[in-house]
């Protein structure tokens, strides 16, 4: 629960105390019976609503996960009896009185036909470990115990030699599955983000080990700007958050260790990333449609053919992220560009006849 263990004094205690509770390498147990656990958690629990909590995902195991793992028919046939006897087999009949008293002639099936198979243990730091703290004798200790995945902070660009380090002891030590957390928006450059992304995937590369990464944007902790997720650092803008965002909503927040994801989702090289990051959302988000219909293409003739002042004009609206407000002050070759951000956000499939007439004012104008 330590927010930073390697910074505790105590910390080879702490390992210790894990091992004593049975999280050794190699350690594996039973899983306990759940439907025991729930009953316990809804017999205890006085509020109603939580209580109707643990009553549905009681239905769900019982409905969905115990009666499709009984194999013989006459035991089948007796739970599913006792289901509708207690009114335990439709969601709208459950209630917690009926589950409690049916609950030991319920769990001599549960018990027989639960899993029970013997799992991994494990043990996951997830508020992320500290690289400034990692030395050989911490993560010889921290290789005693079943870390999966391990998650290294690599909060900016200025620790790359410590983060590196720590990488590489953790592949010493035998710790291959990392998921590493790499903030951003706080006092980093846009650059600085992909340059650690890139030094992921780099070690990735030399080490061969499953180094996921991920981006975490940072949001104030007290004060005004932390009641919501608004909150732009100063190096940062509107537009560029957002697309970060984009590229990470295809892998559900989790960077890829590849190279071919990285270089597709951030870029080759610095240029590139820019580019990415100036990207129509929808452009980032069904990449491979826009690509193919040579829409992508259109989108950056039009921005490479921009005067210098236009370009000046355009960008300042792109990076504000608002692009519905500026048509009447700007000149026919930005408000051109513009259409390409006002596309729907949805599959372009989708939104076809929406789309489409769009698509059609910015390629008369871009042929002109």
């Amino acid at each position: 629960m330590d927010n930073n263990v390697l910074g505790s004094p105590l910390f080879p205690k702490i390992i210790e105390e894990i091992i004593e509770m049975g999280f050794r390498l190699g350690s594996r147990y039973s899983p306990p019976n759940k439907f025991e656990i729930l009953c316990n958690y809804l017999k205890n629990e006085k509020d109603s609503f939580i209580a109707n909590k643990y009553i549905l995902r009681i239905y769900e195991y019982l409905n969905n996960y115990i009666l499709n793992r009984i194999t013989r028919p006459d035991d089948k046939l007796n739970f599913v009896s006792l289901l509708a006897y207690y009114g335990l087999h439709k969601p709208d009949r459950i209630s917690k009185e009926s589950i409690l008293e049916c609950k030991e002639d319920l769990n001599e099936y549960v018990e027989k036909y639960r899993n029970k198979s013997l799992k991994n243990r494990c043990v996951d730091f997830n508020q992320g470990i500290d690289c400034r703290y990692v030395d050989e004798e911490k993560m010889k200790l921290l290789s005693q115990i079943p870390i999966r995945p391990m998650r290294i902070a690599f909060d900016h660009v200025s620790l790359k030699d410590k983060y590196s380090n720590a990488v590489r002891l953790a592949d010493k030590y035998g710790i291959k599955e990392l998921s590493n957390y790499i903030l951003f928006n706080y006092v980093d450059k846009p650059e600085d983000l992909w340059l650690r992304l890139k030094i992921n995937v780099d070690l990735h590369k030399e080490l061969n080990s499953n180094i996921f990464f991920f981006p975490m944007k940072f949001i104030p902790l007290y004060g005004y700007e932390s009641l919501n997720r608004k909150y732009i650092g100063k190096n940062w803008n509107r537009k560029y958050l957002r697309a970060v965002q984009c590229v990470l909503n295809v892998t559900k927040g989790i960077g890829m260790p590849g190279t071919t994801f990285f270089e597709r989702a951030f870029g080759k090289n610095l240029d590139e990333y820019f580019e990415i990051l100036m990207m129509p959302e929808p452009f980032i988000l069904w990449r491979n449609f826009y690509d193919s219909k040579g829409i992508t293409d259109k989108w950056r003739y039009q921005l490479k053919n921009l005067t210098t002042q236009q370009f000046e004009e355009a960008k300042k609206i792109i990076l504000s992220n608002e692009f519905f407000s500026h048509n009447g002050s700007t000149s026919k070759s930005v408000v051109s560009l513009l259409k390409f951000y006002q596309l729907s956000k949805t599959s372009p499939l989708k939104e076809k006849s929406i789309n489409q007439e769009l698509f059609q004012r910015s390629s008369i104008t871009a042929q002109a």
